[in-house]
């Protein structure tokens, strides 16, 4: 089988980041027309350069239908688990299925000053192991994380026992990407 796709910083002008972003929506746009398979985005943090995959890929699956979604890497040591399966949960609902995340783990590669304004002080004892990519991955699998008591009929029942929106085969679509 053979396909073909294309990857992208999603550059910015600090100035002016919507234009950036538009162009990067245009640019999966355009690629989909061509017959392209893929389209993939880096993660940047701390840089002109796209930030946030899935939110990006919310927007880009509004605009294609068929075009595969991909993003090199997200490095998950800057993402919290939980949070980032509610994200990318999301943005495959509204892809229809379409994101192929890519993820990598490593401990915050900032000086010390900086990783406590981003992560807090706990920075020092969390797990950036691949502990914390299985746990993305249970957490997107669908499995169960607490018990819902029994609706007492006060403000909706919309209680779930797992992390929503679940996205069917999404969790078999992580794959794990690697640098030196």
């Amino acid at each position: 089988m053979t396909s073909i796709g294309f990857i992208h910083l999603v550059p910015f002008d600090r100035n002016d980041p919507r234009k950036g972003h538009d162009e990067g929506v245009e640019l999966f746009e355009y690629a989909e027309q061509l017959g392209l398979d893929s389209g993939w985005v880096r993660t940047r943090h701390l840089q002109h350069g796209l930030s946030s995959p899935a939110v990006f890929f919310g927007a880009v699956s509004q605009r294609t239908t068929r075009i595969g979604l991909g993003n090199a890497v997200i490095p998950v040591g800057f993402e919290n688990p939980f949070r980032l399966a509610e994200d990318l949960g999301t943005a495959d609902v509204l892809s229809g299925g379409r994101l192929l995340p890519g993820l990598s783990v490593h401990g915050p590669g900032y000086d010390d000053v900086l990783n406590d304004l981003v992560f807090d002080s706990g920075w020092r004892e969390e797990d950036y192991t691949y502990g914390r990519i299985e746990r993305l991955r249970t957490l997107l699998a669908g499995t169960a994380i607490r018990e819902i008591p029994e609706y007492q009929g006060v403000g909706g029942d919309f209680a779930s026992d797992r992390v929503e929106p679940h996205s069917p085969g999404l969790s078999d679509r992580l794959w794990y990407g690697g640098g030196s």
